[in-house]
């Protein structure tokens, strides 16, 4: 309980203290979205790396997380050979929110990294063997089934 309360706190503290920062940076290196009224309804240019605060926020909390006496610190670097596996498919996911955040990506440039990721997931461990508690009927339905449902939007 006070492991979640720890990351809660934690990292929305370092969200609201690491989001201004990452948006007077990308501000000032011209990496915005301009509105432009048929589609993009804001009123002033936005900058278009927020995810960058956000996962710093994450790791740091977790971080942080591991050097406290806190429980869940201890579930944490027990997982630490899962989290080894899927740490490139993350990579991938960021990468590919943070590449259509600079440059703008085709959705199926988007697409083809989410798949990416997803593979890396599934060959790391994450596989969907079932839907509703039932088991799939071929076991080669798992590939499709964990590329389909995995994909981060």
């Amino acid at each position: 309980m006070y492991s979640l309360l720890f990351l809660a706190i934690v990292s929305f503290v370092l969200s609201l203290l690491l989001t201004p920062v990452v948006r007077n940076i990308f501000r000032r290196l011209g990496l915005v979205d301009h509105p432009d009224h048929p589609r993009k309804l804001h009123s002033r240019p936005i900058p278009r790396v927020g995810g960058i605060a956000i996962a710093l926020a994450y790791t740091l909390a977790f971080g942080l997380l591991l050097v406290t006496k806190l429980r869940a610190g201890d579930i944490v670097w027990n997982a630490f050979p899962i989290i080894w596996k899927l740490f490139p498919a993350a990579v991938l996911i960021f990468a590919t929110g943070l590449l259509d955040d600079l440059f703008r990506l085709k959705p199926w440039q988007k697409l083809a990294g989410q798949i990416a990721a997803a593979t890396v997931a599934y060959f790391a461990g994450v596989q969907v063997m079932g839907v509703g508690g039932e088991h799939l009927v071929a076991w080669w339905l798992s590939f499709p089934a964990t590329i389909t449902w995995t994909p981060a939007k």
